[in-house]
């Protein structure tokens, strides 16, 4: 959740359904299972992985991850948060990660860099790409990542919101409309889905 509401704004953009502030989101009738990791996100991978385990436990399908844990590697994965991540793909949930943003870390994160993990990247309103966002080979996709509409804690309400945990929510919600109509698509054929009908900028 974090001081700021981190977990409600990304609540808000996956499910809002327009009361208090008017804020709808990409899919408001999907329902949320709130998985508290962290004040301002995990601070292990273990605290990570016990986080993906619970929510597959408990019946999601799919499961946003907007927060990251630095890296060494873009092609590396702790091996408690890749069996985690396995885990959930085994039970065909969709995972969703933000790729990161280059203010907290420049290099690689876990677990946008883990296998079978969806990591999304930002763009600008015009499509570019968000100064912020984090280049690694492991982003598959982006999604808006500034000048978002946030809802925070105690309905907090501005529209100057940025970073990759909106672009990874965003793309939660969209796997979730997917899921909606075809209910069972299996999480890479959604995966392939999303990646398959992005507007191919380069």
């Amino acid at each position: 959740e974090g001081e700021d509401g981190h977990g409600t704004a990304m609540a808000v953009v996956i499910a809002g359904q327009g009361a208090g502030t008017g804020t709808v989101g990409i899919a408001p009738r999907s329902r949320i299972l709130p998985v508290i990791v962290g004040g301002s996100g995990p601070a292990s991978v273990r605290t990570a992985a016990a986080g993906i385990r619970y929510a597959v436990s408990h019946g999601a399908q799919v499961i946003n991850l907007p927060f990251g844990i630095g890296g060494t590697s873009p092609a590396s994965c702790d091996p408690v948060l890749q069996a985690a991540v396995a885990y959930a793909l085994g039970h065909d949930v969709v995972l969703v990660a933000s790729s990161g943003n280059a203010s907290r870390y420049a290099g690689p994160g876990e677990p946008a860099s883990c296998a079978g993990v969806l990591a999304v990247g930002g763009i600008e309103p015009d499509g570019s790409l968000w100064r912020g966002s984090t280049r690694q080979p492991y982003v598959a996709v982006a999604a808006p990542a500034d000048h978002m509409v946030y809802v925070g804690r105690d309905g907090r309400y501005t529209t100057t919101g940025e970073g990759t945990s909106f672009s990874a929510a965003l793309t939660a919600g969209t796997a979730a409309l997917i899921r909606s109509r075809y209910p069972h698509m299996p999480w890479y054929q959604v995966d392939q889905r999303l990646t398959g009908t992005a507007n191919p900028v380069g």
